[in-house]
């Protein structure tokens, strides 16, 4: 009896840990600029441990010019530095600096993603994490 009573006790405590961490696991990413909350139709997405963003809202909020060419399926941010991607491609050019990508630019219901600390830094802002409160907080040199 005192055996299926601490088997018992060790599976509900395994059940609540697991639930607790698909709650951690589920919970949105959060993004601000300049102590801002930015509001996106569609939320950021973690790919391999990067946050990716909706590519106009975080960087029309830095004051940044987004062209979009569905084409070919190049996007160009262009601020004080100009930053160009293509979708699937790691291969990236800061200014006429070319850079590697540690994750692609992708589509994802229906919007371009972008990887965010790549592009905010690349526009000379900075980017923190805080992974235990999912919320990324970006800061543009004013």
């Amino acid at each position: 009896m005192r055996h299926t009573f601490v088997w018992l006790v060790f599976i509900v405590m395994l059940l609540a840990a697991t639930v607790a961490q698909a709650s951690i696991g589920s919970k949105s990413i959060t993004v601000s600029v300049n102590g801002r909350p930015q509001h996106f139709g569609t939320p950021p997405i973690e790919v391999s441990g990067h946050v990716l963003v909706p590519l106009r809202g975080v960087f029309e909020s830095l004051g940044a010019v987004v062209i979009w060419s569905e084409e070919t399926g190049a996007v160009t941010v262009r601020s004080s530095q100009e930053v160009r991607l293509r979708l699937g491609s790691r291969d990236a050019l800061v200014g006429d600096r070319a850079v590697k990508l540690e994750v692609a630019p992708r589509l994802y219901q229906g919007s371009v993603y972008v990887p965010l600390r790549f592009v905010s830094e690349s526009l000379g802002a900075s980017v923190a994490w805080s992974p235990t409160q999912r919320r990324i907080e970006i800061a543009t040199k004013v």
